[in-house]
């Protein structure tokens, strides 16, 4: 009889030690990550930082994703999900006048959809000027085309450099701010540095 109880015991426990394993997968992961690669990693001809938390997500073609795994649901009714960051390099140099132009038809795009809260910031990376625009136009497409139960705060930012670098923001408004400290953290690489 105490075997069986001690061999019961043990099973619930692996099965429990299971269970916590995959709820914490992405953090496991990424710590993982972090002790074999550190805390840089290479995007076309940039050093782009991944900080503690988070986890490069996906790598496909020379886009990099990362997704921070220290996201709390918070229990507000609302729709919620983890900040990702997708980083693209673009061919060729995007130069000032074309971002200029790429900028007027962004914001072209949020008048013609009606979208009212608009975030736009200028940045830098490197020597490269950097615009960053968005808001919450996921909200207000989804709601603008007949969903009015999606209830929100996700907030998305495209920036662009005139250095040929992409960068998609997809978070909550408290995650903007760390979103413009990281995109200010990259660097291009010292070999194709001008």
């Amino acid at each position: 009889m105490k075997r069986r109880f001690l061999l019961v015991l043990t099973l619930l426990f692996i099965v429990s030690l299971g269970f916590v394993a995959y709820l914490k997968r992405y953090q496991l992961a990424a710590k993982l990550w972090h002790w074999r690669y550190g805390y840089r990693t290479t995007v076309g001809n940039y050093e782009v930082p991944v900080s503690e938390h988070w986890l490069i997500f996906d790598r496909y073609n020379g886009t990099l994703t990362l997704m921070n795994t220290a996201f709390r649901l918070p229990r507000d009714g609302k729709f919620h999900a983890p900040a990702t960051i997708t980083v693209s390099p673009l061919h060729g140099a995007f130069g000032m006048d074309r971002l200029n132009f790429w900028l007027s038809l962004r914001r072209q795009w949020f008048e013609q959809e009606q979208i009212k809260s608009l975030e736009e910031k200028q940045l830098s990376i490197g020597d490269a000027a950097t615009i960053c625009i968005g808001g919450s136009e996921l909200r207000d497409v989804i709601v603008g085309h007949g969903h009015r139960e999606f209830d929100s705060d996700l907030i998305s930012l495209e920036c662009r450099s005139t250095d040929n670098l992409d960068i998609l923001f997809v978070g909550e408004p408290s995650d903007v701010q760390s979103f413009y400290s990281f995109v200010a953290q990259i660097r291009r690489t010292p070999a194709t540095a001008n």
